[in-house]
């Protein structure tokens, strides 16, 4: 079992560019993005989409809720599914609204998936961060894998990691995520 994010996905010794895929939360901003440049890579068949509504999501997809640790495992383990992007995420400014309810959103999911791959049912996990969470000084495009946070977080929106609001750049960390999640 490996924790990887996108920059060291290369290194990740059981990465096999054919594992089967889960996104979860694949019909936001980023998701539906992440899952289109994965599958264009791995092919449909080893991709799957998830979120609460599937309706509008492409096939392989469905609806599931990711709180719901069960029914992820069932998918996880059912499909053969070794890597999983948790991209399950309350936004920002909803966030700010209710915080308890994005803190439990936000992490609960997260580790839902944390506890998957320490059990050994996962290799790899992926999950962003909010470029909110670093400052209004870091770039909002081709935003460097390490960074400074300036200022440090000051809202409950931010303060989560696993926050992956709206100001993230959807198109370039689906492009950085597919990018460094295929390379062997």
């Amino acid at each position: 079992m490996t924790f990887v994010s996108p920059h060291c996905a290369r290194s990740a010794p059981n990465f096999d560019p054919m594992n089967k895929v889960l996104v979860l939360g694949a019909g936001g901003q980023i998701g539906t993005e992440l899952v289109a440049a994965l599958r264009s890579e791995r092919g449909p068949e080893n991709v799957w989409a998830a979120d609460l509504r599937a309706d509008a999501l492409i096939q392989p997809a469905v609806a599931l809720d990711a709180t719901d640790a069960a029914a992820v495992r069932d998918l996880v383990v059912r499909e053969g599914i070794r890597e999983v992007y948790q991209l399950v995420a309350m936004l920002s400014a909803t966030g700010e609204k209710m915080p308890d309810k994005a803190w439990a959103l936000n992490m609960d999911t997260l580790f839902i998936v944390l506890d998957m791959a320490k059990e050994g049912l996962l290799d790899r996990v992926f999950w962003p961060s909010s470029i909110a969470a670093f400052g209004p000084t870091t770039p909002r495009v081709d935003t460097p894998q390490y960074t400074v946070m300036d200022p440090p977080p000051s809202t409950a929106s931010v303060s989560s990691p696993a926050n992956s609001g709206a100001s993230t750049t959807a198109k370039s960390l689906a492009w950085t995520c597919a990018r460094c999640a295929t390379r062997a």
